[in-house]
């Protein structure tokens, strides 16, 4: 893994510079997006709007819309002739990794941030004097809330990253597609384990039996699992990201190889 930082700096520079104006494109985008799902969520029956309404739109401008900017980061191969010239640059395979790495995690992460906060504030006194709906004021939002959606992007940044430098060409309905069909397959996985595991409560093949009532969950199982799910699960979700990762860096290598 070659790096070096006058010559990473002059990457970053130039993608600035050919994309300075699809930049603001997209932040002015973002911010009218952020005004635009605020009055959706507001309800003008009731003058005060749901306390998670804040969260909602935090929720749409950074996993939905970061979806989008993640799954056509590589813009660059979409024809043969822009990936000669973006894989002929003075830069290593790292570095370009990086480069499109940072943009799409921490960049995209700190600027929906803060068009978000930005936002927030002049769109809530907006929607307040023409609509008479009133949302909570900024410093009252749930945070804790937002960190847990920070992970859930994590994880989806990985597998859309990876699937980003997989697919040339229409990268977002591809990666639309191959996401429905791999969860379909994990979920038909999933119920043939939970099938062959609970063989016993089933008449058939996925009729219930008369002794699917019949038990009850012990309590510390209970417990146990549901400690799983909200602790031992995420941990074990990151632990995959950088996995995620770092096969993202390969299919890159394998490309400019």
């Amino acid at each position: 893994m070659e790096f070096r930082l006058s010559r990473f700096i002059n990457l970053v520079r130039r993608d600035f510079l050919l994309s300075k104006k699809l930049l603001l494109y997209g932040v002015t985008s973002l911010f009218i997006l952020c005004g635009l799902f605020m009055w959706m969520v507001s309800d003008e029956g009731d003058p005060f709007v749901p306390d998670e309404g804040g969260e909602i739109v935090y929720v749409f401008l950074l996993i939905v819309c970061g979806f989008f900017f993640v799954a056509s980061i590589f813009r660059s191969y979409r024809s043969h002739p822009e990936r000669i010239q973006y894989l002929s640059l003075p830069a290593s395979h790292f570095e370009k990794y990086l480069s499109k790495w940072m943009y799409t995690l921490p960049g995209y992460i700190g600027l929906s941030f803060l068009i978000f906060s930005i936002g927030y504030v002049v769109f809530s006194y907006l929607i307040e004097q023409a609509f008479g709906a009133i949302f909570i004021p900024y410093s009252e939002l749930n945070f804790k809330n937002m960190a847990i959606f920070l992970i859930v992007f994590l994880v989806l940044h990985g597998f859309t990253f990876l699937f980003s430098t997989m697919v040339n060409r229409y990268p977002i309905p591809k990666i639309i597609i191959y996401g429905a069909g791999l969860f379909c397959i994990s979920a038909f996985l999933a119920g043939i384990v939970f099938r062959i595991v609970f063989w016993d409560h089933f008449s058939g093949l996925y009729q219930p039996s008369e002794n699917m009532g019949l038990y009850k969950l012990d309590i510390n199982f209970k417990n146990r699992m549901e400690l799983f799910f909200e602790d031992k699960l995420i941990f074990i979700a990151l632990a995959i990201v950088p996995f995620l990762w770092f096969v993202s860096y390969l299919k890159i290598k394998e490309k400019e190889a």
